[in-house]
């Protein structure tokens, strides 16, 4: 199965999840089609250990990506211009300093629950490693703090331009 063959399946999928989302759970978007794919990925894994021959199927399928160039040539692009495309600049420049104290506090905040959690962790387990490099496994989230705010920012710019249309044709 080729990569444009692949992409189409998972596009259909989303499709799908998003119009069921849309229907029955009525959730953000993203939020919904997450929960929507994580149920059916469990389910997916118990076809599985129904049927043995449906998991080789799927180990060919994910041993034929190349994840690193997906991801860093393809996937990072989209992201990047999905976002920009729904940022209102004089919206975001209105709340600039909200934005920043937030995300600010935001990353510290989380910096020490997740670093102090694992240290936590690790110290009842006896393994050795220092607060400090406990913190930069938080390091990586940083980056994706963009993505995950992305779709609040979305609705909420949605409801002030349409108002009471927004909300009437939402709740179909």
């Amino acid at each position: 199965m080729d990569l444009f063959t692949i992409i189409s399946i998972l596009m259909v999928l989303v499709s799908i999840f998003a119009y069921i989302n849309s229907l029955f759970l009525k959730l953000q978007t993203t939020i919904g089609t997450m929960i929507i794919s994580i149920v059916f990925s469990l389910g997916i894994l118990g076809l599985s250990k129904l049927f043995p021959e449906l998991i080789k199927f799927e180990k060919d399928i994910v041993g034929t990506i190349d994840f690193k160039n997906l991801l860093m040539e393809g996937l990072l692009c989209f992201m990047l211009f999905a976002g920009a495309v729904h940022v209102n600049i004089t919206e975001l420049k209105s709340q600039r300093w909200k934005i920043v104290a937030f995300s600010s506090l935001g990353v510290v905040i989380s910096t020490f629950l997740i670093g102090g959690i694992f240290f936590l962790g690790f110290a009842t387990n006896r393994y050795a490693f220092t607060s400090s490099s406990l913190f930069i496994v938080r390091c990586p989230d940083f980056s994706n703090r963009p993505y995950s705010g992305y779709g609040c920012i979305k609705e909420n710019w949605h409801k002030k331009i349409y108002g009471n249309y927004y909300r009437r044709r939402k709740s179909f």
